[in-house]
């Protein structure tokens, strides 16, 4: 069963809860501003037809930087950490997120 990405029409209300083995992981919960992949199922489609759900573009991948502690020495970084961007990247790397670039 193929899959869509969707979101609750109204803030503060749950779109959709359900368990089923097509939607990745076997469950859906859908609230608030989250953008969710779920299967069309019969569930889905009926929440998309009656207005509880809309469909929306799939999510681009987000970033994940830390910004570099300017009192903290190259010799303190921990390998395994996410790269470290200076804070003027991070404002970079979040206006580009945000244009769609």
């Amino acid at each position: 069963m193929s899959t869509i990405w969707v979101k609750a029409t109204q803030s503060g209300r749950v779109g959709i809860w359900e368990k089923d083995d097509a939607h990745p992981n076997g469950e859906v919960y859908v609230s608030g501003a989250a953008i969710v992949e779920v299967a069309q199922t019969p569930n889905v489609l009926g929440k998309l037809a009656s207005k509880w759900l809309i469909e929306v573009p799939e999510p681009k991948v987000a970033v994940l930087a830390i910004v570099v502690d300017a009192n903290k020495s190259e010799d303190e970084a921990d390998d395994d950490a996410p790269p470290r961007v200076s804070a003027a990247e991070a404002r970079r790397i979040k206006l580009a997120a945000k244009a769609g670039a």
